[in-house]
């Protein structure tokens, strides 16, 4: 990532007190949960709606 995006990434993991902080993609999380994406609502990661 950026310079900017892991200084945001180290303001959040100290400001929840955790020992590391890691973000996963829509990709890993759709695979994770076993439904095609179209099934999944993902408008806060990328906008769309699903129907």
């Amino acid at each position: 990532g950026s310079t900017q995006y892991n200084a945001m990434v180290e303001e959040i993991r100290k400001t929840l007190g955790l020992t590391s902080l890691r973000f996963n993609s829509i990709e890993t999380i759709v695979k994770s949960i076993g439904l095609p994406k179209c099934k999944i609502c993902t408008h806060c990661f990328d906008g769309s709606s699903y129907e």
